[in-house]
Formats: C-alpha cells, sequence, structure tokens
C-alpha cells in the first residue's frame, strides 16, 4: 500500500510583505523533486475525496487541509516557489533516526568487545589504547543511545511537538523550509509587475502597466507587451502597508470594482464608549492634510446618515483661530444646501416573522400613513435582521397610533428595528438650520420651512443687521413677493425706505402700544415729512375702522375733512377742542368744541 502524508491547513501570506494576508490565492502542488513542476500531485481531503489541484485560500487566507503521497511537496503560486513538509513525515524521519540510533549502539558495543577480547594477550602498551578506545565506543553508544530516546519521544507526538522539534534540528528538512519561507525571502512588493514572456496560473495577481492589480483569466504565457483581455481586475487584493516616502499614489491603493458593499467597514462593538472611534486620523508633524476625497464621478463623495435615534451626524470643533469650518464655490460651482425632504425615520420598530403586524412606540400612525412606503433602513445583527420588513412593503391599515398592518408578512423577527415612513413632510416650525447659544438650548438663528428667526445673544446686540457696502449704489434690503422681481419693500444706499404699497402698522400683537412712533433728534428736520410725488394722491390720510378717509392733506398740503358731527363730550380731555363741519346750507359753518380747564364745553361756530 502506497504511503500517505497529511498537511495541514497552511495560511497564506504575501512572501514580499508577510503582514498582507492573501484571499483566493491559488497555489499548485508538486513532489518535491519535480523541479520542472510537469506533474501535478493527486490530492485528497482528509477523508479520501478528490480535490483539485491547484488549491485555493479561503477569505480568511487558509488554504484546505489535504494528502498526498510526497512526505515533502513544492508549492508554487504565481513567480513564488518553495515547501511544505508533512508532520508525518518528520514523525517517519524521527522513527528512522531511532532506529539508526539502536542500531549505531548495538554496532558499537559489539567492536568494542571484540577490541576488548583482541587487546587481551598482547603488548600492555597494546591493551592501553584498546582499553582507551572502549572507552571512547562506549561514549559514542552512549550519546547514540541519547539520541534514540530523544527521537523515541517523538513517535506518536501531536505534530506542533514534531514540527517544534524538527524546526530546532539545524540538519532537518522542515528547518531549512522554514527558513527559505520566512527569513530568506522578504522582497519589496506585495504584488510583482507584468512581464513579458512569463509563464502565468489562472488567478495569479500583477500590477499592470496603468497600475491598477489585475488577475489572469487563465493559464497563459504573456506576449511581449501587456493585453488587458488576459486579465481581470482584482476585488479582492489589499495594498502593502508600509511608511510612505516616494511619490506614488499611496501606501494603500484599493479599488472596489463591484457592486455594492465596501473597501473598509470599521464598526464600534457593543462595549465601546464615546471616548472610542472606529476609525482615527492624526496630522501630527508637517503639513499634509487630514482627508482628501478627490470626488470625480457622479455618486457622492461624502455620504453620512444619521439613522433614527442615533446621536449627531457629524461634530466640528474649532478651537484655533486657523480652524473652522470652509466652503468654497468657484464659479459654476453648486452651493451648499439644505433641503427639506418628505419621511419620518424611527428607532423603536418590532416584527414577528410570517405575521403583517408592525408596531412602534414613537411613529404615531395615522390614517394618512395608508399605502405609504415604510422601508427598513439597517441591520445591528440578530436583534434586528434584515428581512424585518421586506423590500416593497407598504402599510395596508392603520390599527392605532403604535399599531399597523403591513402589506406583506415580515420575513424575520425584530426588536428596535431603524424603519422610515414615506410621504411625512418636515412640520413647519422644524429647525433646518439653527445656530445655538453656549447653553446649547437657546435658539439664536432658526431657519424653517416656515420662516427664519433671528434673536440676539444678549440686550446689547442687534439680532439682524444688513449692512452695504462701501460706495453701495444698490439696495441694502429688499423684500419682494413670490415671483415678482420689484420690491414691496426696500432700504435703498441711502437708508431711505421704499414701498410699492405703502407703509401699514398695526399694534394687533401688542394692545395698547403705538402703531407707529417717531422720533426726531435734529433741530433742522421735521419729525415726519409727507412728499407727494408725480401722482395726484393725497400726501395723509386718517381713516376710520373702515378704508373711506375721514379726514386728509392733499398733495398740495391743503387740510379736508369730512367729520360733520359733533363729538361727544366724553371724548374730549381738558384743554382739548375739536374741528368739524356743519354742512346746514345757509347756517353751516365750521364748528369747535373746546373742553375748558374747569371741565366745561365752549362751542364756537365760524
Amino acid at each position: 500500500m502506497t504511503a500517505t502524508y497529511p498537511f495541514e491547513m497552511q495560511l497564506v501570506v504575501d512572501p514580499d510583505n508577510p503582514r498582507n494576508i492573501v484571499a483566493a490565492g491559488v497555489v499548485s502542488i508538486y513532489d518535491s523533486e519535480d523541479l520542472a513542476k510537469t506533474t501535478l500531485l493527486a490530492l485528497t481531503d482528509p477523508n479520501g475525496v478528490p480535490i483539485p489541484n491547484p488549491i485555493t485560500s479561503n477569505a480568511n487566507g487558509f488554504t484546505p487541509p489535504f494528502v498526498t503521497t510526497s512526505p515533502q511537496v513544492l508549492w508554487v503560486s504565481g513567480p513564488y516557489v518553495d515547501y511544505f513538509s508533512s508532520y508525518k513525515g518528520l514523525r517517519d524521519e524521527a522513527v528512522a533516526a531511532v532506529a539508526a540510533a539502536e542500531a549505531a549502539a548495538a554496532t558499537a558495543g559489539t567492536e568494542a568487545a571484540a577490541v576488548a577480547t583482541s587487546a587481551i594477550g598482547t603488548a600492555t602498551d597494546d591493551a592501553t589504547a584498546a582499553a582507551a578506545s572502549a572507552a571512547t565506543a562506549a561514549s559514542n553508544a552512549a550519546a547514540s543511545a541519547t539520541s534514540a530516546t530523544n527521537a523515541a519521544a517523538l513517535v506518536g507526538a501531536p505534530a506542533d511537538t514534531a514540527m517544534a522539534a524538527a524546526a530546532n534540528n539545524t540538519g532537518s528538512q522542515f528547518r531549512a523550509a522554514l527558513s527559505a519561507t520566512i527569513l530568506d525571502k522578504i522582497k519589496t512588493d506585495s504584488v510583482p509587475k507584468w512581464k513579458a514572456a512569463t509563464a502565468y496560473l489562472a488567478g495569479d495577481k500583477v500590477v499592470a502597466p496603468s497600475g491598477d492589480v489585475v488577475s489572469a483569466k487563465v493559464d497563459f504565457t504573456s506576449g511581449a507587451s501587456y493585453s488587458a483581455a488576459n486579465w481581470n481586475y482584482s476585488t479582492t487584493f489589499l495594498g502593502a502597508a508600509g511608511t510612505k516616502t516616494d511619490t506614488s499614489a499611496g501606501i494603500l491603493d484599493w479599488q472596489n470594482n463591484s457592486t455594492s458593499g465596501y473597501i473598509v467597514h470599521a464598526r464600534t462593538g457593543p462595549l465601546s464608549t464615546s471616548a472610542v472611534a472606529a476609525m482615527a486620523i492624526g496630522t501630527d508633524l508637517g503639513a499634509g492634510n487630514g482627508l482628501l476625497i478627490s470626488h470625480k464621478n457622479t455618486g457622492i463623495g461624502v455620504l453620512a446618515t444619521g439613522q433614527p435615534g442615533s446621536g449627531r451626524i457629524a461634530e466640528f470643533t474649532s478651537r484655533g483661530s486657523g480652524s473652522g469650518f470652509w466652503i468654497n464655490v468657484q464659479a459654476g460651482g453648486a452651493s451648499a444646501q439644505v433641503n427639506a425632504r418628505d419621511g419620518g425615520g424611527f428607532p423603536d420598530g418590532s416584527s414577528t416573522g410570517g405575521s403583517t403586524t408592525f408596531t412602534s412606540a414613537t411613529a404615531a400612525f395615522t390614517a394618512g400613513d395608508v399605502g405609504k412606503a415604510i422601508v427598513q433602513l439597517t441591520s445591528r445583527g440578530d436583534t434586528d435582521p434584515f428581512g424585518s420588513i421586506q423590500a416593497g412593503t407598504t402599510i395596508a391599515s392603520v390599527t392605532n397610533a403604535t399599531t399597523v398592518v403591513l402589506s406583506q408578512p415580515s420575513a424575520a423577527t425584530g426588536s428596535n428595528i431603524m424603519f422610515n415612513v414615506a410621504g411625512r413632510l418636515p412640520a413647519l416650525t422644524q429647525p433646518l438650520f439653527r445656530i445655538m447659544e453656549t447653553d446649547l438650548v437657546t435658539e439664536l438663528v432658526k431657519f424653517t420651512r416656515g420662516g427664519a428667526n433671528f434673536k440676539a445673544a444678549d440686550v446689547a446686540s442687534i439680532p439682524l443687521t444688513a449692512e452695504g457696502k462701501a460706495g453701495q449704489t444698490a439696495r441694502i434690503f429688499a423684500a419682494v413677493k413670490n415671483g415678482d422681481a420689484t420690491p414691496v419693500f426696500a432700504v435703498n444706499s441711502d437708508g431711505s425706505n421704499t414701498s410699492t404699497s405703502g407703509m401699514f402698522a398695526n399694534n394687533a400683537g401688542v394692545p395698547g402700544a403705538d402703531p407707529f412712533t417717531a422720533t426726531t433728534y435734529s433741530s433742522h428736520a421735521s419729525i415726519i415729512g409727507v412728499r407727494a410725488g408725480a401722482g395726484s394722491g393725497d400726501n395723509f390720510q386718517a381713516r376710520g375702522n373702515g378704508a373711506t378717509p375721514l379726514s386728509r392733506f392733499n398733495k398740495d398740503g391743503v387740510f379736508i375733512t369730512k367729520i360733520n358731527a359733533a363729538p361727544a363730550d366724553a371724548d374730549l380731555a381738558v384743554g382739548e377742542g375739536a374741528v368739524w363741519i356743519d354742512p346746514t346750507p345757509g347756517t353751516g359753518g365750521v364748528r369747535w368744541k373746546i373742553k375748558a380747564t374747569d371741565g366745561s364745553i365752549i362751542n364756537k361756530t365760524l
């Protein structure tokens, strides 16, 4: 029966940079004497089932264990060649060493006895020499016996014990293979550069002339020039790590050429605290930037999503005069933008696999949600697995504020599910952008769908100031109606105001206060100056509760009134007088009513 030798799983690393684990690495196995690499060995798994040769490392970088007929094999991967030794072969080597030691001991004893017998009857000098020779032989025999004992201890020993002993034996094949693999094959590049007239196996990776990492589609020999048709872009390569001192693209040069997923997925664990970061960047020395994103495609350069119930999406702290948050917009560039979007997210959904009932304590479901899409936003593991809300699900009916019936049953049971209900609009009062006071509660500036609000941080500050540039000729401030470029109210560059519909003031918000107050601090200016324009309208009109003027100054400054009834005596305070017109033909005229200092009423007619 042909002897077979098992080989354990091997961790495949990049010989040029052992810190890099190689997934999907292709390794061909030959007999150790087959230096021309002409015949691949037949391989089986530990149960005797045939497996392919070449073998391939899994996602964690391990090759499958295999069994073959050679105690030592030659492995080939791309340009790299080395040896694997079976621990059974090492054990057989140890057993052979035991037998050799025992044979040496027996031979040494026999030879020593023969020498002693031959020495009897010879000269004293010869006898002395024979005795010395016997002592030397006995010492050699003792040493051989010790070696045999040590070798015998390895028979049946665990594989790692036998391998450790072989590694410490300067003459063992295992030590030689280990030295060749780990100590003697340190190179400089993680993946070799493409070479002309070179044999490649399917899956072999090289750096193309373009700088991309590619893998061979099939076994072939390269021609005089590189042909992209023979290669696929590699989706599993991780570039070399180290300290960058040259001008190349980067220490790490990675590419995600798949339709989904990530190149790096960093996550925090259940024991993490606010002092922990999934990723940290420190610009300790020099003038290098912390993060550079050169956005070139049609996707989003930085995409950060705050899921329901999460903390702040981003926080920037400025502690120095040179720090802050800048947005630079060049000619033709897009502006910064805050969008009000439909949809409402919630962090506490609950589903049962196979059931259409779905609950949430915070979603406040209403009849208006019927027919709206409901979407599971993400998953954090077993508590809220994907499928808790299936794709394409809508709300079929609303049971109450915390319970709805879904259009299709959940595929998984979940709790604390993060989900979104489509169609919900932000409230008109919901802030879209805020600037807060140091207490993080008081809103100094707030923009909502309903408008904007400005508040001063102290009583000596002006909440809102519009300041024109030196030499300003255009308006400093203008308020316009939707779709109309003409301002309904404007502050001109000289500080004067214009209004297309006049000025209207009321005290509806503060009853008892004057709707309009004017004060002058100049001895040369009037409190109110009214000037007629090119039209024929009045300079001033006084009206009652209706729209009809009761008294007015026309465009020429003439006072005109149509009040033709005496005011009640009680309307006058002491020292006040009233004027009205009596339009009775023949007897009418201008009439006065005065309340004297003693409270009596004086009536006069002009």
